[in-house]
């Protein structure tokens, strides 16, 4: 069973935005009940996570309350008319945290990770990914899949540095966790906290943020209490 926080103060939109005096620098937030236990921050392989997730990797697409789409790593996206096909042009300049560029590669290495796992069904209507240039890709699907977009926008589908993943192991998402969000992970304890410091180089959110590039916070720290 897959679980996440839907703690409203740690949406990346609302961290973004948020007015805050000058002094206030970080912020400690507590989590509970069934928020807590994430054993790792593995958006591949993770069927638990709490809400820090979403600072820490960026998803091709975010869905607005009103059920529409909007761009976070993709531009645009355009279904061919039989459904058989999608083409997503990515944003230029989206960099990891490691400072490995974000590209049509990344989206090629990240969508056949999810074989063999609990979160494979929500790309399973993938047949292959093909890299049209360096920032589009096209997926070649087995069948049409009406819920495609809603699967790539969820929380769980954060996207990691294919280096750091490749390189970590099992031990990605606990000693490190390498995203493109507008938070990076200075330290993850299981079952008690996880600390997070800005990305100040972060300048590509989504059109639902009034901020789209560093956010106002410095440190934000996540507490558990179970």
């Amino acid at each position: 069973m897959r679980f996440l926080s839907k703690v409203a103060l740690l949406s990346a939109a609302t961290i973004l935005s948020a007015a805050l005096p000058a002094a206030a620098q970080e912020a400690v937030f507590a989590v509970t009940a069934r928020e807590v236990g994430a054993p790792s921050y593995n958006p591949i392989t993770g069927t638990r996570l709490n809400s820090a997730n979403s600072l820490i990797f960026d998803r091709l697409l975010l869905q607005d309350a009103d059920q529409s789409f909007h761009g976070l790593l993709a531009q645009s996206w355009e279904s061919a008319p039989d459904g058989m096909s999608w083409t997503f042009k990515l944003k230029p300049g989206v960099t990891f945290h490691d400072g490995e560029p974000f590209n049509a590669k990344v989206i090629e290495w990240w969508i056949p990770k999810f074989a063999g796992t609990e979160n494979a069904y929500m790309v399973e209507a993938i047949d292959k990914v093909e890299i049209v240039d360096d920032l589009t890709v096209r997926f070649a699907m087995k069948k049409p899949d009406p819920n495609l977009l809603f699967n790539l926008a969820s929380s769980f589908m954060g996207v990691p540095s294919p280096k750091a993943f490749d390189a970590l192991g099992d031990k990605f998402g606990v000693t490190a966790a390498i995203g493109t969000g507008p938070f990076k992970m200075e330290k993850f304890t299981v079952g008690q906290e996880t600390v997070l410091v800005r990305n100040d180089a972060y300048k590509w959110g989504s059109d639902l943020s009034v901020n789209r590039g560093p956010a106002k916070l410095k440190k934000i720290t996540v507490r558990e209490i179970a």
